[in-house]
């Protein structure tokens, strides 16, 4: 695998279809699954995906603004309607931004620069989705939950796929909640995305058996374990990204475990309440 520059934690959408093309992507740190694209933790974002700093347009917008930065402004006015999200957008303080010429990935957050980016090409329906799950992350990072080389490789690993997990959880519980609300689209577009349908369809039915949304999220969490695809993807780059991150910085691997309850506060429900989600060993 090829060395990736950690200096920053940067998460990119691929379209599903040109998965078998990843070898050849550079600076590729570790794959993973969100609604049907590609998520990949990696560094040199405008060596890979073909966007460019220069090129980005953020929020807010002004008068003078393309019809990219408005369909971007269109997707965060969806989040802005969840009291979670639209809270998470104005304390964190995070800068949104579009891409009109990053057209590999379909989006990425960079801790670092504390920006979120989207690649223009995505949908509106498909920019809100990615929006949330960045967002996710934001809230994630903000409570100290981050992949780090202080931890066993397992261990690590293990973290890596309870964030995944519990973010793309909560993007389908986003998508539920503005169904209920009257707005279809977004749950259409999670539904029929590869690698997402079988996220919705655990959290749908108990929805539907009256199990409510803490049930609900949980069966979703627990869904993203049983794809053989996304485990496999997840499990092999990012080992791979592990062992960059120990060469880049020279330092001795470690088998120091998760503290216990490590994550305890990591599945909570945008109303505070914790639905419990149980991250395999």
């Amino acid at each position: 695998m090829s060395k990736i520059s950690r200096r920053r934690h940067q998460e990119f959408f691929i379209r599903g279809d040109i998965g078998k093309a990843l070898p050849s992507v550079p600076a590729v740190g570790f794959t993973t699954a969100l609604l049907g694209v590609f998520c990949i933790l990696a560094g040199q974002v405008e060596a890979a995906s073909g966007g460019t700093v220069e090129a980005r347009q953020c929020l807010p917008m002004d008068q003078w603004a393309s019809e990219d930065l408005r369909e971007l402004d269109a997707a965060a006015a969806l989040l802005k309607q969840s009291g979670y999200f639209d809270i998470l957008m104005r304390t964190s303080r995070v800068e949104i931004c579009v891409d009109p010429l990053m057209t590999l990935f379909r989006g990425h957050y960079e801790p670092d620069e504390h920006v979120i980016v989207i690649g223009a090409n995505a949908s509106l329906e498909e920019k809100a989705l990615i929006l949330a799950h960045e967002l996710r992350h934001v809230d994630q990072a903000a409570r100290g939950y981050a992949p780090s080389i202080e931890f066993d490789m397992r261990e690590n690993v293990r973290q890596i796929f309870a964030l995944e997990a519990d973010a793309q959880a909560v993007t389908v519980l986003f998508a539920w909640s503005m169904r209920e609300a009257g707005n279809h689209s977004l749950w259409q577009a999670l539904k029929t995305l590869e690698h997402a349908g079988d996220m919705a369809a655990p959290f749908e039915a108990a929805m539907l058996a009256g199990a409510g949304q803490a049930a609900a999220t949980r069966a979703a969490f627990s869904a993203w374990y049983r794809s053989q695809w996304r485990v496999e993807n997840y499990f092999t780059a990012a080992t791979g990204a592990y062992l960059d991150q120990l060469d880049e910085t020279r330092s001795v691997e470690s088998y120091r475990e998760l503290p216990e309850g490590h994550f305890d506060r990591l599945c909570l429900l945008p109303n505070g309440g914790d639905y419990a989600c149980r991250p395999p060993q």
